[in-house]
């Protein structure tokens, strides 16, 4: 373009510069100075504005801040039409720190031809602040200014004046300890580019329809300047042509899903942000959460990949332009509900492009994102496959998009912005070429170790596909398959009917058939009868810490050609019955108050010291991971459980580790507690002594960790002979 070279606000107005102006008249038809409104969006935008130019001024790197398109008249005037806000807050710039080093009037008479035609209020604000020399001791100029000779109070009711005067202020503020600026002001530190109307080959008709509005510019507008300002600067071709996929082939896109406004602004700069993250997860660089700090960083001739980046949002636009209905694309691989065979299970809406325009960089409180990092992977994936679509087939894909859903469903604490780098790669890997791969920092590696072992499997076992898939999308399996095993994937089936019964008996019949709990650090977890997460994190752990449960689970599933609530029953009866020696399993099996779902946990211990199962110390949580939570021993609060309707005198702490809940109370004179192989009686003194009294051994059994008796039955017995002992 023509005269499309840089220019100063010092410099526009010297004789021999290509573009040479006697003064600049902020015509009647444009909008008030709206720089120094007072409202959230435009205080963020002025103090990341300012800080720019302080940065520029005081470290000496040069920043060009787009286009001023505008007529000069026959008197040689600068009539601005875009760049107003730009040029107002230049010339207070200049006015500032023009005052604030003593520069003299001469070479600074340049900003008494600065003038507003809106009202006569403004015109002649500019022309006595031109004049006017603040006292930059006080905190407010302002302040100052307002108690002016020449400032009436009814120019306070200008919307111009008003803006000014914030912003005024807001310089001050940033500027206030700085010095020599006005050399780096004529030495083109600060500089924008301009370029006439009549050279660009347009009309005033442009200008009259551009202001007619009588309305300021939305966000979503001055966000779409500056991307087309910068990105002018690093490739006007590329710019052109990216100005119009927003205003035809991107807006028709974005249309079916406007929002109430009858607007797409919204679910363009969400999309726009999901891109921009991407591009600096790629680069390990920080996340930016203003999308016009996303433009100038990203965009700007500033940064050396901005033309890379330019063409990647194209690419990232462009390839749903394809696709002619995008709910019908997602609904054909996506599903919210059971299991569909060739579709991948998501939590939450199918059509990940239109939930990430809805809501894409938004929060639920303070840390949840309402765009998790999951649904940021699957996108994507589809877009990879969307990119690549002429070297993947469809069945190829819905594999491929199986594989990385798995990854991601087990990947809870794997999915982090500290790894997306590595995600990224892993994804577009596996969804342009197929291939997984063991890689440091990248999903659960327990589940990509069963991916690239189930690929495998599956090139020889091709007819168990569909019951893979099945199996991968039970509810609690979550696409990890590990605990029936790859290799025993038939027995599904039964594995599916089973995890129809009622889980408590599931739990009772798996602990009849052997011991399946899980070792956590210095607890052991069995399943829940009513949280289910319990079990999917007992089904999705890595196979070292299931081996147990694993070979439990699959002697149960492989002895019992069906499952049914009859079956269960019977091997719990035929374990119950069977038994001569009563150890743990026994006790959580037959009896109810010991299994309180929940999270299924207990802790072995012996001199605060954790165990393995050996010792009858045994405490059951009612918490996940803490024992600061209700807590009880199994065989205290049983018998509690058992008698205290009964009994109503009967008391028993809620704390059994290290806190009240270690004996329980038989009407408050006497007290019992459950040893290793005894019961020991006492006599209550008061809330804090307890003096032993008797000793009631608990027979033996000669396998190791097992009682000889059943010491609930025995334990009955005992308070019921105490409680008839005492008066009543």
């Amino acid at each position: 373009m023509p005269n499309a070279t840089p220019h100063t606000f010092i410099s526009i107005f010297e004789t021999n510069s290509a573009v040479s102006i006697k003064g600049i008249n902020i015509p009647i038809i444009q909008r008030d100075y709206a720089q120094g409104r007072e409202n959230d969006d435009v205080n963020r935008i002025r103090s990341r504005f300012l800080d720019a130019l302080r940065h520029a001024l005081t470290e000496n790197s040069p920043i060009t801040l787009d286009f001023v398109y505008g007529e000069i008249n026959d008197d040689g005037y600068l009539i601005p039409l875009d760049g107003q806000q730009r040029l107002t807050t230049l010339f207070l710039l200049h006015w500032y720190i023009s005052k604030h080093e003593d520069i003299s009037a001469e070479k600074c008479s340049f900003l008494n031809q600065f003038s507003y035609e809106t009202r006569y209020s403004a015109r002649e604000f500019c022309k006595e602040l031109s004049q006017f020399i603040p006292n930059f001791e006080v905190k407010k100029l302002s302040d100052e200014i307002l108690d002016q000779s020449w400032f009436p109070m009814d120019w306070t009711s200008d919307p111009t004046i008003a803006s000014m005067l914030v912003m005024i202020d807001a310089i001050h503020d940033k500027f206030k300890g700085t010095a020599g600026l006005w050399k780096k002001l004529e030495d083109g530190c600060i500089s924008f580019y301009f370029l006439p109307l009549k050279e660009m080959g347009l009309t005033d008709e442009l200008y009259i329809k551009m202001n007619s509005r009588g309305k300021p510019l939305t966000q979503f507008e001055h966000f779409k300047a500056e991307l087309e300002g910068a990105m002018k600067l690093v490739n006007k071709e590329i710019a052109a042509r990216i100005c119009k996929k927003i205003d035809l082939e991107w807006t028709d896109m974005l249309w079916p899903y406007k929002g109430d406004n009858n607007i797409i602004d919204d679910e363009f700069v969400r999309y726009f942000h999901f891109i921009c993250d991407i591009i600096n997860y790629k680069n390990e660089t920080p996340l930016i959460e203003d999308p016009f700090e996303m433009v100038q960083t990203l965009f700007s001739v500033n940064n050396p990949h901005a033309q890379e980046n330019l063409l990647y949002v194209e690419q990232m636009f462009d390839c749903w332009c394809g696709v002619e209905k995008i709910d019908d694309f997602f609904e054909e691989f996506l599903t919210t509900g059971a299991h569909v065979p060739d579709k991948s299970i998501v939590g939450t809406m199918t059509n990940l492009f239109l939930d990430c325009c809805n809501v894409y960089g938004e929060m639920q409180g303070a840390r949840i994102r309402r765009f998790p990092i999951g649904r940021t992977v699957l996108l994507y994936a589809f877009i990879q496959y969307l990119m690549n679509k002429e070297d993947i087939t469809k069945d190829e894909f819905i594999r491929r998009l199986r594989i990385v859903n798995n990854l991601v469903r087990a990947s809870e604490f794997e999915l982090r912005d500290d790894r997306m780098k590595v995600l990224l790669g892993q994804t577009e890997s596996i969804i342009v070429t197929g291939k997984i791969e063991e890689i440091d920092k990248s999903f659960n590696i327990n589940q990509i170790k069963e991916e690239i072992q189930k690929a495998a499997w599956l090139v020889n076992n091709s007819q168990m596909e569909m019951m893979m898939r099945e199996a991968e999308d039970h509810h609690l399996l979550n696409g990890a398959v590990r605990v029936i095993g790859i290799d025993n994937i038939s027995l599904y089936p039964r594995f599916k009917q089973l995890f129809e019964c009622n889980k408590d008996l599931i739990d009772r019949a798996l602990l009849s058939t052997g011991d399946y709990s899980r070792f956590i650090r210095w607890r052991y977890q069995i399943g829940s009868s009513d949280i289910d997460s319990v079990w999917r994190s007992m089904f999705n752990t890595g196979e070292d810490e299931m081996v147990n449960t694993k070979q439990v689970l699959n002697h149960l599933l492989s002895n019992n050609s069906s499952i049914t609530k009859d079956v269960l029953e019977s091997i719990i009866e035929n374990y119950l019955n069977s038994t001569t020696s009563f150890d743990w399993r026994y006790y959580i099996v037959k009896y109810p108050p010991m299994r309180p779902g929940r999270y299924g946990m207990y802790i072995w211990f012996s001199n605060d010291r954790y165990e393995d199962k050996t010792t009858r110390n045994i405490i059951m949580m009612t918490t996940e991971k803490s024992t600061n939570g209700w807590n009880y021993n199994i065989f205290l609060k049983t018998l509690y459980d058992s008698l205290h309707e009964e009994i109503p005198s009967l008391y028993l702490g809620n704390y059994a580790f290290q806190r009240d809940g270690d004996k329980l109370l038989i009407g408050g004179s006497l007290a019992i507690s459950c040893d290793e192989d005894h019961f020991t009686i006492y006599d209550v003194i008061d809330n804090n002594t307890y003096n032993p009294k008797d000793v009631k051994e608990i027979p033996q059994s000669t396998t190791i960790g097992a009682d000889g008796v059943d010491r609930i039955d025995l334990g009955i017995s005992i308070i019921r002979t105490l409680y008839a002992g005492l008066p009543h």
